[in-house]
């Protein structure tokens, strides 16, 4: 990606860079990119290379850069606003979206479905009075034989309340169904999760061997606020099995309802083995991928930034003995070459006094330049002795210093594998809840209203 930013231009391609995580980016691939739109960061790191980046494309076009204004610039960003910095002007620009919109419609409501689901119904068959199956999805069909005008008289301790009928519904009918209004208490020491759910449940109640199975119940959002304590005038009643009007029996219920809630409603949420990190309640596995990605990404810089503490020291040690070094060589190599010039002028002087000179002192000045040029010849190779010495020193430590870059390289590499979670396979928690945290907050005989097949009470 670096070659590209870098070297694309000349081939006539052109790239986009998109990222959420401008930390995993070097600063020299954001100063090859001439346009940049900034949004809102998450992180200090991340808006850190960000004006790493800005500072470095400042300076190649030779221009000035606040850093203190830029940061206190990127900070504000509010929703939707975005910087816009070219390299052909002189100062950024602030801009902000004009439209926001999304044709994509969500999931339909039950409202929503309601309605669309009426002209249907009412071009099937309407059921007879009294007739035709009731319950929600996961209930079984039960006939309803009977009706009357009056619903039957039960002992006082037995609770009796009436879903609301919404809606204008004609030839109503209440069915005998139990509400039960239940808040389970899921806790976990090892995932660090302590949550409360609250949820209502209806069930019908047969004229069968087992009038009442939870297992055939469902969830509604039916309000216990909204619950009445009169029916609607004029409605009909369906037959309630003898066996409901015992409170011993509704007793009976209650605690198999706890029971069924214990052996069925369990809590599960993902893990993350790499991380040792937990899903909250209720989050989805892309919501929890998407949050331990981040986490993932923060605890890579916070052990990158520990190895580069712990090279740092061995670096710094390495750079001043390669400065050294590198200082000597160059001391030594000025030494050769001046040597080597004090000979050639030594030598040149010699043999011209030998020349113009009378015949003794000529023969004289020729046996001084021959010792003399052996003596120098000597000093020359002892100075490229040195010169040559100096140069393994340096290249020694330049070794030395890509052997440490490769370990430091490497255990960055570890990091970044240890803490790589896009393919990680996600670990399911099952936590049950005990039966001292199941609490039954409301439980009663419910009329509930029936137009039909139809739930009028929706």
């Amino acid at each position: 990606l670096l070659t590209l930013l870098k070297q694309a231009r000349a081939f006539g391609v052109g790239i986009v860079l998109a990222t959420q995580n401008p930390v995993d980016l070097d600063y020299k691939a954001l100063a090859n990119c001439g346009t940049w739109f900034i949004g809102r960061l998450q992180t200090e790191r991340d808006k850190d290379r960000l004006m790493d980046g800005l500072e470095s494309t400042s300076a190649e076009r030779g221009g000035s850069f606040n850093r203190a204004e830029m940061n206190a610039l990127l900070s504000s960003l509010a929703k939707r606003v975005f910087l816009l910095n070219n390299v052909h002007d002189e100062v950024p620009v602030l801009f902000e979206t004009r439209w926001a919109l999304s044709y994509l419609r969500g999931p339909l409501t039950r409202t929503q479905i309601k309605q669309l689901m009426e002209p249907r119904k009412a071009k099937a068959a309407a059921p007879a009075v009294g007739s035709g199956a009731m319950g929600g999805p996961a209930a079984t069909p039960i006939a309803r034989t009977s009706v009357a005008s009056t619903r039957v008289m039960l002992p006082p301790e037995i609770p009796q309340k009436f879903l609301p009928i919404r809606g204008s519904h004609p030839d109503v009918v209440y069915q005998p169904m139990l509400l039960a209004s239940v808040v389970t208490r899921y806790t976990d020491s090892k995932s660090k999760t302590d949550h409360v759910e609250e949820k209502s449940f209806l069930t019908p109640i047969k004229d069968d061997t087992l009038p009442v199975e939870w297992e055939e119940s469902f969830e509604t959002e039916v309000n216990p606020n909204d619950l009445e304590t009169q029916p609607s005038d004029g409605a009909v009643f369906g037959s309630l099995p003898s066996i409901a009007s015992k409170p011993k029996t509704l007793q009976q219920w209650n605690k198999d309802l706890v029971s069924w809630i214990f052996g069925n409603h369990n809590l599960t949420i993902y893990k993350s083995p790499l991380l040792k990190v937990c899903s909250h309640p209720g989050e989805t596995e892309g919501e929890f991928r998407s949050r331990i990605a981040h986490l993932a990404h923060e605890e890579r810089d916070r052990q990158v930034e520990k190895i580069k503490a712990k090279y740092a020291p061995k670096v710094n040690v390495l750079r001043d003995r390669l400065m050294r070094a590198e200082q000597a060589w160059q001391r030594e190599q000025e030494q050769a070459s001046q040597q080597t010039m004090q000979t050639f002028l030594s030598v040149g002087s010699s043999l011209l006094g030998a020349f113009l000179g009378n015949k003794k002192t000529s023969a004289r000045s020729a046996v001084g330049a021959v010792s003399g040029v052996a003596r120098s010849a000597g000093r020359i190779s002892k100075e490229r002795g040195d010169v040559g010495r100096a140069e393994e020193t340096v290249e020694a430590v330049r070794a030395q210093m890509e052997d440490l870059d490769a370990q430091f390289r490497a255990e960055v590499d570890k990091i970044a594998a240890a803490t790589d979670v896009s393919q990680e396979v996600l670990e399911s928690v099952v936590i049950k809840p005990k039966k001292a945290n199941i609490q039954v907050r409301l439980f009663t005989l419910a009329w509930a209203p029936y137009c039909g097949d139809t739930k009028a009470w929706e």
